[in-house]
């Protein structure tokens, strides 16, 4: 059985729809279920259950909040992992962990490979790349941390969700085109998440991305014309033209050479993983109206 924490995420819910596609038993937590910041709830809640997986898809995850908020954040993102990590290999679970392309320096021109150093940019990365280093050090060989990126569906707010419903509307929108990234269907990391996780041994460490590269701007673009709208209403501008309190990497495309080592299906190219969600995201956006 699975315990999926952070159930109420878009990964979140995209996992649990794949449990639930797929006949496999699970237990869906959100925050208001289990707060992974309290070692004892996390301890009887595992103990209580006996997952044979656990997947930890919660997170402090605004960016610029965790600049003036960084021991807050580092709770979250760095004390809750630990909490789980202890527990789970107290009752003999497997942890997948979902951390986050900020561990990196974002100024590289090459992608960052599993074994590239972390050198994170921000508040946010720090704490995430405390919260990777918690799970290194209470699990022996049995959790998985998967690094993800640019993630969208149709659950929750996202940039791919905005983006359609300025398509949508046919809006003009001014978007970074000094940012390079992969934009990446969060449907498709819980598939990667459900492969490694019927491994006999898992990796330590996969970059669950989609294939390719792209900026904000060419995600914009090809969202606009997915949709049927005039991609020339996307125009390209810099990131100053946008400040934000905490610094974005320009470069956050990573690696995924090393899967077929582990006999991991490559992830698709972001083309594809849009093809496949802009309807499903377009049908949500009529619904939220």
């Amino acid at each position: 059985m699975w315990l999926v924490v952070g159930a109420n995420g878009q990964l979140g819910q995209c996992m649990t729809e794949l449990l639930e596609s797929q006949s496999v038993g699970f237990v869906a937590m959100g925050h208001q279920q289990l707060d992974i910041t309290d070692s004892v709830a996390v301890e009887n809640v595992l103990e209580g259950l006996r997952p044979t997986i656990v997947l930890n898809a919660a997170a402090w995850t605004a960016v610029d909040d965790a600049e003036g908020h960084e021991v807050a954040a580092l709770r979250v993102n760095a004390q809750g992992p630990a909490n789980l990590a202890k527990s789970t290999s107290m009752v003999g679970a497997r942890l997948v962990h979902i951390s986050t392309d900020y561990v990196f320096d974002g100024q590289a021109n090459v992608p960052y490979t599993i074994t590239s150093p972390t050198e994170p940019m921000n508040a946010y990365g720090r704490t995430k790349l405390a919260g990777e280093n918690a799970i290194r050090e209470f699990q022996n060989g049995n959790s998985c941390i998967i690094r993800t990126a640019w993630l969208y569906s149709e659950h929750g707010q996202n940039f791919a969700k905005t983006m359609t419903v300025r398509a949508l509307r046919g809006e003009v929108v001014g978007v970074i085109d000094d940012q390079f990234g992969q934009p990446t269907s969060a449907h498709d990391v819980a598939q990667l998440i459900l492969d490694i996780s019927q491994l006999k041994k898992m990796p330590p460490i996969a970059h669950g991305t989609n294939a390719g590269q792209a900026t904000w701007f060419h995600f914009a673009q090809e969202i606009y014309s997915q949709l049927g709208a005039d991609p020339a209403l996307v125009s390209p501008v810099d990131t100053s033209a946008f400040p934000t309190v905490a610094k974005r990497p320009a470069y956050s495309v990573l690696d995924h050479s090393d899967f077929p080592a582990w006999g991991l299906r490559p992830m698709q190219n972001w083309l594809s993983g849009l093809s496949e969600s802009i309807e499903r995201i377009r049908l949500a956006i009529q619904k939220e109206d």
